[in-house]
């Protein structure tokens, strides 16, 4: 959860009611501006759902996910009649119509804690999911030939003094396998920084 605060950013009074941990002030506040027609609804459903979650409202904090989902789906679908021509190759991320995997995760929390069990593990197992498949979209747009060439150019720059001529002799299968590992690092940095292996790729 405190993911969800660091990723939105936070606007005036709420801003002081999450640092000063008051999250049923925030909450009130955001309730109202949300009814007042605040013009971003997801971020506002977001910390909505963070400050429940805090306050130990579980119920409305997997309600304000769950319509974050559902506001992602709908402006997904939105997307694809506009596109209905094109080919798309979004997988996973556009069934959520962007909507950050981190929501189900969060989502599972939610569950969790009113004990409900399955449906909590079938959040998490989603999050895992699309979370597994962006990691693969990323390392197969970085491993196309041309930004392998361009990885390759920038190893050797970057290892100039060093060994150059182990870096000109990297085949395209190595660099790919270094693109891999450290596409797979950062994601798992971000994921879980604590738990990161911190060693250099």
């Amino acid at each position: 959860m405190e993911r969800t605060a660091r990723a939105l950013t936070t606007r005036g009074p709420i801003q002081e009611y999450i640092k000063k941990r008051d999250y049923t002030g925030a909450s009130a506040l955001l309730e109202f501006n949300r009814k007042a027609g605040d013009e971003n609804e997801v971020e506002s459903l977001l910390w909505i759902g963070y400050c429940s979650f805090h306050l130990t409202n579980y119920q409305r904090a997997l309600d304000a996910y769950q319509e974050v989902v559902a506001a992602g789906k709908s402006k997904g679908k939105k997307q694809e009649s506009k596109e209905s021509g094109k080919e798309a190759d979004g997988g996973d991320e556009e069934e959520d119509g962007g909507v950050p995997h981190e929501v189900h995760l969060y989502m599972a929390c939610c569950m969790y804690y009113m004990q409900l069990y399955e449906q909590a593990e079938k959040e998490a197992t989603k999050y895992s999911e699309l979370d597994e498949a962006a990691v693969r979209r990323e390392i197969k747009e970085k491993t196309a030939p041309a930004n392998i060439q361009k990885r390759r150019k920038e190893l050797q720059s970057e290892n100039m003094g060093k060994d150059k001529h182990g870096m000109a002799a990297m085949s395209d299968d190595d660099v790919k396998q270094r693109i891999e590992k450290e596409v797979t690092l950062e994601h798992s940095t971000q994921r879980a920084p604590e738990h990161a292996d911190r060693k250099s790729v």
